[in-house]
């Protein structure tokens, strides 16, 4: 995939910005990528609320805006911002949210943005209720139309109100009756494509495991037990126990909230667990 990096007026920020996608690049083993790859633009918001629109739009596209200024922050206001935001075309990213970790967070975040090109992960999402349709376009670019009342998860002659990607597009979000609900993007890419199914499974399987196996590691350094953890973090110990199984792929604010336990960040507990020591208890 190809970064773009557009209008950022502070150069440290820009700087900062351009060596984290060096290091994505080169541990992704890409070069400079051609014109036919997923296009994301990174800039300031407000340079985007001004006209910043002059990106060739390869499909998949997706923009990063960068919170730098009250100016950026008015900028949210726009409606043209809440339409990007609302389908997916632009998600947003606040240095100055994140204090001095700022620049690994910036990575991390960056990260996922790529992510979001994978199969399994959707890019835009739109409701139409009148034909009682969802529309999906998936990270490599398929595009599928489906009857909202024939997924399973409509239960009850269940109509969302709103739907909208979850940050990292590992998921679906929608307004039910008892408030926001999900649904795994897996799950709709083996509904949009079934043949793509289950190798996308097994994949996704696979890297969990993976994952919850460096997770527990970190824990049993720290002599945490999961119901320690699940006291600090305000995760369950059924999450915590699923997620070290590698029974569920974890998403960002889960990531967080157990990085918070064992008194990290979310970089920093990435980071601890691709090299773990082999723990000798269990």
């Amino acid at each position: 995939m190809r970064f773009e990096i557009d209008r950022i007026s502070s150069p440290g920020v820009r700087s900062h910005v351009t060596e984290a996608v060096k290091a994505i690049q080169s541990h992704a083993g890409a070069g400079r990528g051609s014109s036919a790859e997923p296009l994301v633009a990174v800039s300031d918001l407000r340079h985007f609320v001004q006209g910043s629109k002059g990106h060739r739009r390869t499909k998949p596209w997706l923009y990063v805006a960068l919170l730098n200024s009250g100016a950026d922050g008015r900028a949210l206001s726009e409606p043209a911002v809440q339409l990007q935001l609302a389908n997916g075309h632009i998600v947003l990213f606040e240095p100055k949210s994140h204090g001095k970790q700022w620049v690994a967070h910036l990575t991390e975040f960056l990260r996922g943005v790529a992510a979001r090109f994978a199969p399994d992960r959707i890019q835009e999402a739109a409701y139409a209720q009148a034909d009682d349709v969802l529309w999906l376009t998936f990270g490599d670019g398929l595009q599928r139309a489906l009857r909202w009342s024939a997924l399973p998860f409509a239960k009850g002659g269940l109509k969302p109100q709103t739907v909208r990607v979850s940050e990292h597009g590992d998921a679906l979000i929608f307004e039910g009756p008892k408030g926001e609900e999900d649904v795994d993007a897996v799950a709709l890419r083996g509904l949009a494509s079934p043949e793509s199914a289950d190798g996308l499974e097994a994949e996704r399987r696979m890297a969990a495991s993976s994952l919850g196996e460096r997770l527990r590691a970190a824990r049993v350094r720290r002599d945490l037990t999961q119901e320690a953890l699940a006291a600090k973090s305000g995760l369950p110990q059924a999450t915590i126990s699923r997620l070290e199984a590698g029974d569920r792929e974890p998403r960002w604010g889960t990531l967080e909230k157990y990085a918070a336990g064992l008194g990290l960040t979310v970089p920093a507990l990435l980071g601890e667990a691709r090299e773990p020591k082999q723990p000798h208890e269990s």
